[in-house]
């Protein structure tokens, strides 16, 4: 058994009665819904991230901002 984190976010109920009606047309969760758009949102991130920064060397340390 794998264990996992809990997460409780606050919506304004526009969102929440759109997220009931997308998962009852495709018969999913609306937990499901939360944990696809996470892994969406991850995904989309790791790409952008990986594309402004340049490679660094292994004897080189990042420089600070």
């Amino acid at each position: 058994m794998t264990t996992k984190e809990r997460l409780t976010v606050n919506i304004d109920p526009a969102q929440f009665e759109q997220l009931q009606r997308l998962a009852e047309q495709h018969a999913v969760s609306l937990a499901w819904l939360g944990r696809h758009a996470i892994a969406r949102l991850l995904a989309a991130e790791n790409i952008q991230a990986e594309l402004p920064f340049p490679p660094v060397q292994a004897n080189q340390r990042p420089r600070s901002a």
